[in-house]
């Protein structure tokens, strides 16, 4: 068995009696099983480290013995620091010069088999030795030489009988016999004269038998101390791992650290680093707090007493441990064992010691063992020893319970996490972790919680759930919560009604997106889809974490009662954190203030995190409570409100994003719609989704919906759509009308004339208004609004176009009947009475309409001229051009709608089976270059016209194309130009134009379905 698991069993005696040791050595006496170890000189060499002390003094010892001068050495020091195991080592090396007759070099190789390397001079004469020792029966050269009184005495006797070593071991004791100190001050001069005399004095500053440190020097030590002495500077605690080391047979070893790293601090790393081959097997951290444990044997507050007991700890731990392994704190002996639990903390640290074992009960595990026990050693020591740094950090407490096998360091960062919750107790202090009690603080709340009543309980529901709808709902323009309180109170745009009244006034407003939470009960208002109702159910089940968390303060059925409790637990932790010394008396007991105000923070940042926790159950029960929805139309049960509202925020831009078009999809476009309708259709329909939109929303929607000119809108009457700068949107309400451009795929064309006969009205005879726009060939066109009045071919390029307005010298004004009006309405074959004025003389007046082309010549600023009008019902072009004397020219239409039914062209961008299509226009060469295909294939007769127009860069392009496709050779001409163009140009403006209408049928609806075409379509209606 080895020697480290027999002084871990206590098989071996952690402390050295010299009289066993000189007995055996020097008596040939058997020595007791407990201390044989140490008497027999193989076993004490194997287990002996020479410190760098130790080896100082027993060189100065054996030089000063070779060369016959004398010296009195003093051994002064605490408790287990080496004291005896120095003696000892002095008895075996005489014992061992007496085997060797005096042999320097034989003593020198026997040493060097157990790896000791000292300085052994060859001595002429091997010392005698004699022992004292308290309590021991002495040898009879003892007696005798404690039985003389005088110098003379003693002096002839140490001339007899040097060279000669004298121990007195545990010198304070000797102390206790009459006229001790008197005959040792004597025999120290002695010494001091007689060569060959070597006294080693060695005396405990900490007296075995309870009976307290010696704060002052020992009488006997003083008087030695008068001559001259060489005190002996013990360093064993320092070199604890190398003595345990020898003790255990094992060499250095460094460990693999790589899971520490990026884990913890690079200076905490290195310092671990350093240290780790050093403190091997053990853990430097874990090494290092069991060193300061030693160190307080002068407060008789641990067991761990130097060398003596601290190296019999070590080996406990060592043998917990496996192979291979780093001791670290888990493997120490329990806190109990260790720590020695008296004085006026005794109660406090009795407690903390029950409620560490509580602690590891509950988390469980090696790491946690770990953990739990460094914090309580450290915190154990910052009491003694007041200072923070004493107080673990994060990082250390990681690398402290580094074994290299395990423990990880994520499995530490676990621990921490958990040991810090409510409960249990450990507290963090900044970046540092102490072990900490002074009363129950579950105990200080439940008792408070007593003096809340249950609508004490719902104010606090009511103020959480006000603090948590501000970020969850965030998207509604107002948020009304019913509540208990005496006045109303906000949180941002989140209310607490108290008011039925106040609520209902609320909840009327249509034009806010609201989000109405019924805590009491006061009733739900008219539905509209921009209002969600939220009411409770009661008999819901209670959450997990509210549950687990009340179950430590009082009983609950439901998830109301548990939203009740844990409104009153958070008023009761106010109520605790107010009355701190009425709820913990025990804080007045602490008479240290640093450590009572230490105690106090520490203890309101404890009562503190009840009420956090007491925060988040709540902000779940609630959640959880108010789970009844009424979204617009519809009754909904979700799990918990935050989820649904999270779910309802990222639907509310997807609804949004289509809400205007949907609306527009429900509608007749036959005039323009007042968005204040719209809004009240949204609200009030069911078909449509529940959004919280508010009304500046949905006028927001519009203007997205709108951009790009594809909308028109009526502001008291007046058209708005192009200004000079291209698209006009103008402030909207409610009162403003709007109409889309599109409608179920064809141009809503009834608004696009009403905004051109606008502008033809605003035409005098000398002020013009213009439309720029640009074809799909990139050919940008000029054309006056009158003549865009029967250009309806065009309207569809009008939305990226622009206006200019023109002020021209010579002009005419056209009238019908008198009247200048840019569109008039006549039977079929009625006559009108056209009377064109000029701003100078005219010379001659040319008009068209229909089939019908004059010449009549003027003279004077007026001219009158009657014509007549077709039989076909349709709308015509009344088209005056008029010359001046001078050469001027100007020209101006009239549009001419004769009533009737008739067949009008509509631009449509999808047609249908059966609908009669009179052209086809494209705006991509390669789609053009498909459809010729396609009607060649088919053998539809077409007239294809190509336009096209580039500007700039390195080329400069324009074409201006008719093809009537009516053979192989004209289609392939066709193919050639669409070709080139692809190349050049891959946007151009193509028509395909069909004499008579061509009629769409199945193959030709699949064909064109989906495709970016304009198809100019053939319908009957009343002109």
């Amino acid at each position: 068995m080895s020697f480290v698991k027999l002084l871990a069993e206590g098989k071996i005696s952690p402390a050295i009696d010299i009289y066993e040791v000189y007995g055996a050595l020097f008596l040939g006496r058997n020595p007791e099983e407990a201390h044989r170890v140490y008497c027999d000189p193989d076993s004490f060499f194997k287990i002996t480290y020479i410190t760098p002390g130790f080896r100082q003094h027993i060189e100065d010892f054996l030089k000063k013995l070779a060369a016959g001068e004398s010296q009195i050495y003093t051994l002064p020091a605490l408790l287990g620091a080496g004291k005896s195991h120095f003696l000892a080592l002095v008895l075996h090396i005489i014992a061992l010069y007496r085997r060797c007759k005096g042999s320097g070099e034989c003593v020198s190789r026997h040493l060097a088999e157990y790896g000791i390397e000292l300085y052994t001079p060859t001595l002429a004469k091997v010392p005698n030795v004699a022992v004292f020792r308290a309590g021991r029966v002495l040898g009879e050269f003892e007696r005798r030489l404690r039985s003389l009184a005088t110098k003379e005495e003693l002096r002839g006797v140490l001339r007899d009988a040097s060279p000669i070593v004298l121990l007195f071991d545990e010198t304070q004791y000797l102390e206790e016999e009459p006229g001790f100190v008197q005959w040792i001050q004597t025999l120290a001069e002695v010494a001091g004269e007689v060569k060959g005399v070597y006294l080693f004095v060695s005396y405990s500053l900490f007296p075995e038998g309870g009976r307290g440190p010696a704060l002052e020097a020992s009488r006997s030590l003083s008087a030695v101390e008068r001559m001259n002495v060489i005190r002996v500077g013990l360093d064993t605690a320092k070199n604890i791992a190398a003595v345990f080391r020898r003790w255990a047979g094992l060499r250095p070893r460094r460990a693999d650290i790589a899971p520490l790293k990026g884990v913890v601090r690079e200076e905490v790393l290195r310092d671990f680093e350093g240290k780790l081959e050093k403190a091997y097997p053990f853990n430097p951290v874990f090494l290092d707090v069991v060193l300061r444990l030693a160190d307080e044997s002068l407060a008789e507050r641990t067991r761990i007493q130097m060398t003596r007991e601290l190296l019999r700890t070590l080996a406990r731990a060592y043998v917990n441990a496996s192979a291979d392994e780093l001791v670290t704190f888990a493997h120490l002996p329990e806190p109990e064992d260790i720590l020695v639990v008296g004085g006026p903390l005794a109660g406090e640290w009795s407690t903390l010691v029950r409620l560490y074992k509580e602690d590891v009960g509950r988390l469980g595990g090696k790491a946690a063992v770990s953990v739990l026990r460094h914090i309580l050693l450290a915190t154990f020591l910052a009491r003694l020893m007041p200072a923070e740094s004493l107080y673990p950090t994060e990082d250390e407490i990681v690398a402290g319970s580094y074994n290299a096998l395990d423990i990880r360091p994520v499995d530490v960062k676990d621990v921490l996490a958990r040991a810090t919750d409510v409960g249990l107790h450990v507290a963090r202090l900044g970046d540092r972790y102490v072990y900490w009690f002074i009363g129950d603080e579950v105990h200080a709340i439940r008792e408070a919680m007593f003096k809340f009543s249950y609508e004490d309980g719902m104010d606090v529901v009511a103020d959480q759930l006000a603090a948590l709808l501000r970020e969850n709902a965030r998207f509604f323009s107002a948020v009304y919560v019913s509540g208990v309180s005496s006045q109303r109170k906000a949180f941002g745009k989140v209310v607490i009604l108290t008011n039925r009244d106040e609520w209902a006034r609320a909840l009327d407003d249509a034009d806010k997106s609201t989000l109405a939470v019924d805590l009491m009960e006061f009733g739900v208002g008219r539905r509209r889809n921009n209002l969600f109702f939220v009411r409770r159910d009661d008999s819901g089940p209670v959450p997990a974490d509210a549950e687990r968390l009340l179950e430590r303060f009082t009983a609950v059925k439901n998830v109301k009662e548990a939203a009740v409790a844990l409104g009153q637990l958070y008023k009761a932790v106010d109520e605790v954190l107010l009355n701190l010394y009425h709820y913990f008396p025990d804080l007045l007991s602490i008479e240290d203030e640093r450590i009572k105000r230490e105690m106090e923070q520490l203890l309101r940042s404890r009562v503190e995190r009840w009420k956090e926790r007491a925060a988040y159950a709540l902000r779940a029960a609630a959640f959880a409570w108010l789970r009844r929805v009424a979204a617009g139309f519809r009754d909904v049960d979700v799990k918990r409100l935050d989820e649904y509202l999270s779910e309802v925020a990222k639907q509310r831009s997807d609804v949004l994003r289509g809400l205007v078009e949907k609306i527009f999809a429900e509608l007749q476009w036959d005039g323009f719609k007042k968005l204040g309708d719209l809004w009240s259709l949204y609200l009030n329909n069911e078909k449509f989704p529940p959004a919280p939109i508010s009304f500046e929303e949905f006028l927001e929607a519009v203007k997205s919906y709108c951009a790009g000119c594809s909308c028109l809108f009526e502001v008291d009457g007046e058209v708005r759509w192009l200004s000079k700068t291209g698209c006009e949107i103008p402030p909207l309400d409610k009162d403003v009308g709007v109409a889309p451009l599109r409608w179920r795929d064809q141009l809503v064309d009834w608004a696009v004339e009403a905004f051109l006969k606008q502008l033809a009205s605003l035409s005098t005879s000398a002020t013009r208004y213009y439309v720029v726009y640009k074809r799909p060939s990139g050919e940008e066109v000029k054309r006056a609004v009158d003549e865009l009045l029967t250009a309806r071919g065009d309207w569809p390029f009008l939305s990226e176009g622009r206006l200019e307005v023109e002020v021209r010298e010579r002009a005419v004004e056209v009238r019908i009947d008198g009247v200048a009006t840019p569109v008039v309405e006549r039977n079929p074959g009625s006559r009108l009475r056209v009377e064109v004025v000029g701003s100078d003389d005219l010379a001659a007046v040319i008009y068209r309409v229909g089939d019908v082309e004059r010449e009549e010549s003027a003279s004077g600023r007026v001219h009158v001229f009657e014509v007549d009008l077709p039989w076909e019902p349709g709308v015509y072009s009344l088209e005056v051009e008029a010359v001046f004397r001078d050469g001027g020219r100007d020209r101006r239409r009239v549009a001419v709608n004769v009533k009737g039914r008739c067949r009008k062209v509509r631009t449509k961008y999808s047609v249908n089976v059966g609908e009669a299509v009179r052209g086809i226009s494209v705006k991509a060469v390669k789609d053009a270059r498909g459809l010729l295909d396609y009607f060649v294939k088919r053998g539809v007769p077409h007239r294809l016209a190509v336009r096209a127009a580039q500007v700039g860069g390195d080329v400069s392009l324009s074409v201006d194309a008719v093809f009537n496709v009516t053979s192989p050779e004209v289609r392939e001409r066709a193919v050639r130009l669409l070709a080139a163009l692809e190349y050049l140009s891959p946007g151009a403006d193509v028509r395909f134009e069909f004499s008579p209408a061509v009629q769409i049928d199945s193959d030709m609806a699949q064909k064109f379905k989906g495709a970016d075409y304009a198809f100019d379509v053939e319908v009957e209606e009343i002109c």
